[in-house]
């Protein structure tokens, strides 16, 4: 009897544990999906807000800052914590654009890369998710002074292939495209006679580093 007894209370003590681990991997797949969907939310804010630096750095005529890292809390914890917290970097280089480039001092069109991290940490500091892309921005000497013009991210699943048109800008018209060339014209506004004022500047790319390993 007491065997029998001992033995149920074991078997009982087995299914409470499975139970709790279970239930435990479950929170731990629900939290890493939530960190996934705050990262990407954090890496399209990132990109958006280096895009608005650098176009009011050549807005205003001054050199661009770098961006603080920035961390938010995505998910607070019951006790006023935070489940799941967020951080977002970047950093500027200077990159040669394809095709044909816009030199008119007018347009002076240009690229600048950027490379955006993004982490997302539990409450005990445990990592759950990495992700980094690649992003290139047109920049103009007018407005909208700069536009993202591609990205090379394995991680989010919305990268731009090297080829495609607008991605460094310059690209002839085709039959199933209107090209991307930013094309100059002078008008004499007195008598409404045009010329053309494009003074091209043919550039070969920048290869494209492959994506860091993300996780997970």
């Amino acid at each position: 009897m007491l065997i029998r007894t001992l033995f149920l209370l074991g078997a009982v003590a087995m299914l409470l544990s499975a139970l709790i681990a279970g239930s435990q991997a479950a929170a731990n797949v629900v939290l890493h999906r939530k960190a996934l969907v705050a990262m990407r939310a954090a890496y399209q804010t990132r990109v958006a807000a280096v895009e608005s630096g650098i176009a009011q750095s050549l807005e205003y005529g001054h050199a661009y800052a770098e961006l603080p890292a920035t961390t938010s809390c995505v998910l607070e914890q019951g006790d006023g914590g935070c489940a799941i917290a967020v951080t977002a970097a970047s950093h500027l280089q200077a990159r040669n654009g394809g095709g044909e480039l816009q030199e008119n001092d007018a347009v002076a069109e240009g690229r600048i890369a950027a490379t955006v991290d993004v982490v997302a940490r539990a409450s005990s500091g445990r990592v759950l998710g990495e992700r980094q892309a690649g992003v290139v921005f047109r920049t103009l000497h007018t407005a909208p002074w700069a536009l993202e013009s591609g990205n090379l991210d394995a991680a989010f699943e919305t990268s731009n292939d090297a080829e495609e048109p607008g991605d460094d800008g310059g690209t002839m018209p085709a039959p199933s495209s209107p090209g991307s060339l930013i094309d100059v014209v002078y008008r004499n506004a007195q008598t409404g006679a045009e010329m053309p004022a494009n003074v091209w500047r043919a550039a070969t790319p920048d290869p494209d580093a492959a994506s860091a390993a993300w996780s997970p």
